[in-house]
């Protein structure tokens, strides 16, 4: 059987002098292009990459259904924000496992077969794969993808009158990046919770530039995103870490004393890999701060 290719994020195309209605159409198009063509490989063959790309694609939207807020019924934005999380969180129990899982393969070898606690993970993915299988088979689900594509349709009518998207993109993204800015302390100081909010702030900042990329010059937006793109990821493995130390807490206390002794060994690795994700943090924000942004 021919497995399904998981499906990146298209480029939001639009002229530079687009209207901020032009601008929304072709978020969204993009954003519902993607988990369309991940929904696939995502609910039948649960591959990660596609899983991956499908909850990319719903972050997407969610980015994009509070940046055009005021052309959207306040009725069906509240919903779609309620399904789009929902879709999210339901696809990260399983991307979480699968990041985890992945490591731990790497690090136990054949032994990973008879290792107690990659045997318990391996049974909650599982449990997590067929929640998903459950979700995105589900009539929520299909009225969710049916929604999002009424509006894109609704978006795809030429408004009557519509601001230039330049002016008002600027703003848009002035505001996330000071949002970023103010969290700079969180980058060295001891505060986790802190780096966590940074890192959300960070997402919200990348989408929202990602979106209105198109109104400016490519190379300046590239050269800026793949500032973000190397901070981005300093931060997500750090996330992945805190992640899967929760996950090996949890499944340790499951199996007992069965599980006590191999947790104390990868525990000490995902450590290891905390602090030299850290050490690359600092730098890598540096060097965004000096990223002059393309909006200017």
């Amino acid at each position: 059987m021919v497995r399904a290719a998981a499906h990146k994020a298209e480029p939001v195309e639009v002229s530079r002098d687009a209207s901020v209605h032009e601008l929304a159409h072709a978020s969204l198009r993009s954003a519902l292009t993607q988990i369309r063509r991940n929904t696939p490989g995502a609910r039948s063959e649960k591959q990660p990459d596609c899983v991956h790309q499908l909850r990319v694609g719903a972050r997407r939207a969610r980015v994009m259904i509070k940046l055009f807020d005021e052309l959207i019924e306040p009725v069906q934005e509240r919903a779609l924000e309620r399904d789009l999380r929902w879709i999210f969180r339901t696809l990260g129990e399983l991307r979480d496992r699968d990041v985890l899982l992945a490591r731990l393969s790497e690090q136990l070898g054949a032994s990973k077969l008879v290792n107690p606690l990659h045997v318990e993970l391996t049974r909650q993915r599982e449990r997590a794969s067929r929640a998903v299988t459950r979700a995105l088979a589900s009539k929520r689900y299909q009225r969710t993808v049916r929604t999002l594509g009424q509006l894109e349709r609704a978006l795809r009518r030429p408004a009557e009158a519509s601001p230039a998207a330049r002016k008002w993109a600027k703003k848009r993204v002035k505001k996330r990046l000071r949002a970023v800015l103010a969290l700079r302390e969180a980058v060295t100081g001891p505060d986790d919770e802190a780096r966590h909010q940074l890192r959300k702030e960070l997402k919200k900042l990348r989408y929202t530039a990602e979106l209105v990329r198109g109104l400016w010059r490519p190379k300046r937006a590239r050269r800026y995103l793949d500032g973000l793109s190397d901070l981005q990821d300093a931060l997500g493995a750090l996330n992945d870490a805190a992640t899967g130390a929760r996950l090996l807490d949890d499944a340790a206390q499951r199996l007992g004393a069965a599980g006590a002794q191999q947790r104390e060994a990868l525990l000490s690795e995902l450590d290891r890999l905390a602090r030299a994700q850290l050490e690359q943090l600092e730098p890598a924000f540096i060097a965004f701060e000096h990223t002059e942004p393309f909006w200017k």
